[in-house]
Formats: C-alpha cells, structure tokens, sequence
C-alpha cells in the first residue's frame, strides 16, 4: 500500500543537522480488510494444518535497523533526492543511492474468542534517515512513513474497512516471520500509479552471523513496484510491467518500542549495498532444491480449485525473465500459465558453513484481467542448507 506523505518542517536531536531539514510523516491512504482467504497447503516443521500466528507476530515484530535501495526497471540503482543530499558528496564525486533506515514493526493476534476479526494486524514505521557526512549517530533527521494492514490468518477472514472500493487482499504469512502482501488488482491505464507486492524474507541463521560472531535476525525485503505497459498501436492490451523495486536489508536490534528518536546514523552495522554485486546468474537454476516450508492462500476459493504446492510453473528454477540484484535477491514480473502475470520477489542466502544455500520467495499470481488469484511463500534448501 502507497502511503501518502504530509511534510511539515522538523529536526530531531538536540544536536540536530545544522541546515533546516524537512520531516515527512505519513498515513496510509487506505485501510485493507481481506476477504476469505483459504489455505491450500502449508508445507511447516510440524504438522499443522495453519500458519502459526503466534509464531508471526513474535517473528515479525521488532525494531528492525539497515539500509534500503531503489532500482529501476534495468536493475540500476536510483540515486537519491539531490534536496536529501549534502552538497559535500557531490564535490567529491559521491552519488549516493543507499538510505539507512529504521523500521517499527507490530504484528498482533485478536485475543482468543474473540470472534468475527481473525486475522493478524499488521503495521511498521519506517524511518529514513537523511544523509549525513560523518555518522551522527545521536542526531538525525529523516523521512516518516507509516504502512498499516490486516493479514487473513489462511483459515479465515481478515479485517480492516477499506476506504476505496472495499477492494480483497488474500496474503499469506508463515511462522518464521515471512509475508507477502499482494494488491487486488493489477493497473491497466498507463496513466495510474503503479500497484505494490512486498514481500518479507527472513534469512537463515547462517546468513545472520555478524563478523563479531554474534547473531541477530536479519530480513530482507522487497517492494516491487507494477505498472500498466505504455499504450500501444496493438489491437490487445499489453502486459503490466515492472516499474521498479526497492529492497531493504535489516537487522532485528531488539523488542518492538514504537520507534526512538535516538536513531543510529549507520544503520547498526548494516552497510550501503546498491552498488554490490548482484545474484549471480544460474543461481537459481540448480536442481536440488528441496520444499520445506510454505503456504498458499486464496480468495475466493474457485469451485473444485485443487493447487499444487508449490504451484506449478515451469520457469521456477531458471534465471529467465528475472530481474537479478544485490543482496541474493531477485523480481520478476512475468506471464503465468494462464495468460495472467506473476509477480515475485525472492533472496538466495547461505543456508550452511560448508556450502548449503536457502532460496526464499514470495508470488502472487493474476489472471489474463489483472484481477488478484493467489498469494504464495516458499522456503527452499540445497546442498544441506538449513533453514533454522
């Protein structure tokens, strides 16, 4: 969901930026409440037959500090605002394309018998701190952002009143923390802004070991943006395509406090990465991936519908048509079997000490008129990697 942002003029600190700094708060410009959402499978550790809500919101929640990045629809790093940027940078050369940030995030569970609204609820404030030369880490300015919904537990409904169209948002969650948040529908005007898919992928405890040795939860996530294909002398409309994306690399610093206005100018530890290498190609062709965790939701369930887990797709494994990137991650935005799009966004990440990789994804799949069918997450292993 695209939030919409208010500017008024702020500092934070008490010893502030020197210049006047412009602090942008938001709200979300809807509040989505999810129609029935059926889970389909879920492939866990246990047998359960539901995602463990518990599981989530103890999971996803926290104070979660890192470095966010945009790029374009080529995979090219988008610099930031000039007005964002210290002139300093620019007189030595320095483009600068990483934000460091800061995310609030709450996931709460509707207490036991309480009826009606059974999904989990779930908002995060994200703070980005504006660039800054040197590491004021007791003084920063930045820009306030604010994403609120409520998640269908796949068992049953979500809530939330929608406040443009009463539109549906099947997502699904899993234990680990991992979410996948997927629109009601694709764009089909050029002239409209384009949709969003955010996913939450957090990362084996091999990939979260930090060169001190110790090990905190780390999380990579992604916004893909989607937009209508510009018009065309074609008699059919053509495919949406991807607009964009931005990812985030966060570390997990301690229990969900709503935010301090003591923030750490570097990110925690977590450094810039727009410019570092991208996943390498054939990563994802390798053949031994094995499922071990995931679910599929829906809504509404179509008569007799019976999905497979994983959904079948034969371009899964490949490279091809995928939009390769820093951090082990990966966008596609892509045609399905039938004649829809699927739009997913994935990280491959060190699964094990001696070699093991760990692939996680999150999808939702539409139909040939954009209209939203299904939501998925997978966690995949290789070559003895783990994934707790």
């Amino acid at each position: 969901m695209l939030a919409v942002l208010r500017a008024t003029p702020g500092r934070v600190g008490a010893s502030g930026p020197t210049h006047d700094a412009t602090r942008l708060t938001s709200r979300p410009s809807t509040h989505l409440r999810a129609r029935r959402s059926t889970l389909l499978h879920a492939a866990e550790p246990t047998t359960a037959t539901t995602t463990p809500t518990t599981s989530f919101t103890t999971a996803a929640s926290g104070e979660w500090e890192g470095a966010a990045a945009a790029f374009n629809r080529d995979g090219e790093p988008i610099a930031l605002p000039p007005n964002y940027v210290p002139d300093a940078f620019r007189e030595w050369g320095v483009e600068v394309a990483d934000w460091t940030t800061q995310c609030s995030t709450i996931a709460v569970a509707p207490a036991p018998g309480a009826g009606g609204d059974d999904g989990v609820s779930l908002s995060y404030r994200l703070k980005r701190l504006l660039p800054s030369v040197g590491c004021e880490a007791d003084a920063t300015a930045f820009l306030d952002e604010g994403v609120a919904v409520r998640l269908g537990n796949g068992n049953g409904r979500g809530g939330g009143g929608a406040e443009e169209g009463g539109a549906s948002l099947p997502p699904a969650f899993l234990g680990d923390g991992a979410y996948a948040l997927a629109p009601p529908a694709l764009p089909t005007d050029p002239a409209s802004r384009p949709a969003r898919f955010e996913v939450s992928l957090p990362l084996p405890p091999a990939a979260c070991v930090a060169a001190n040795g110790s090990v905190s939860p780390r999380r990579v996530r992604a916004v893909v943006s989607v937009a209508a294909a510009p018009a065309s002398d074609r008699a059919s409309p053509r495919p949406p395509i991807l607009a964009g994306v931005e990812l985030f690399s966060e570390k997990r610093y301690g229990d969900y406090i709503g935010g301090t206005d003591s923030l750490a100018g570097c990110g925690g530890g977590v450094g810039p990465f727009a410019r570092t290498q991208a996943l390498e190609a054939g990563a994802l062709e390798r053949g031994d991936w094995s499922v071990v965790r995931g679910v599929v939701t829906q809504s509404p369930p179509p008569a007799g519908a019976a999905l497979t887990f994983p959904p079948a797709d034969a371009a899964r494994g490949s490279d091809t048509g995928r939009l390769l990137l820093p951090l082990g991650a990966w966008v596609a935005v892509r045609p399905a079997a039938n004649g829809g799009v699927v739009v997913e966004a994935g990280v491959v990440a060190t699964g094990s000490a001696d070699g093991g990789v760990v692939r996680r994804s999150g999808a939702a799949e539409f139909d040939a008129g954009g209209t939203l069918l299904c939501v998925s997450l997978v966690a995949e292993v290789a070559g003895g990697g783990r994934l707790d």
